[in-house]
């Protein structure tokens, strides 16, 4: 987050040594931070905490949440669009209670508090 002449500086030079095109997008307030897991046939959400603005870096807690049909549904429609069996859609919820996705990640996590998909990924995918 850009909020000062020092952020400003950091995230210019990080910009600088990327070699890549680096866009600026506004920053929104959000009520809650959800990764949509999609693991094969199942769903899960993986709502995180912050410990600081951005939510989804060192969360200070992660939970296992029910997920809304509707990011249920699109997360699963991405996943059936890209042709993966596993992918983690990360949505926010703006003040307004409105969710917006930011991103879609074709490695995501496979462990967070007492699921661990790790070794059911693996023997999935071995086994075919």
């Amino acid at each position: 987050r850009i909020a000062d002449r020092d952020s400003w500086c950091d995230a210019s030079d990080m910009a600088a040594v990327s070699g890549e095109f680096v866009g600026v997008e506004p920053y929104i307030e959000t009520s809650k931070d959800l990764r949509v897991l999609i693991f094969f046939e199942k769903v899960y959400g993986i709502e995180r905490i912050g410990s600081q603005w951005k939510s989804n870096v060192c969360p200070k807690e992660m939970r296992i949440v029910d997920v809304p049909r509707e990011l249920a549904e699109m997360s699963k429609k991405a996943a059936h669009r890209m042709g993966a069996e596993i992918l983690g859609v990360d949505w926010i919820q703006n003040k307004k209670g409105e969710w917006l996705a930011l991103e879609s990640n074709l490695a995501p996590g496979l462990s967070f508090n007492h699921l661990d998909l790790r070794m059911e990924a693996i023997e999935r995918l071995k086994n075919r």
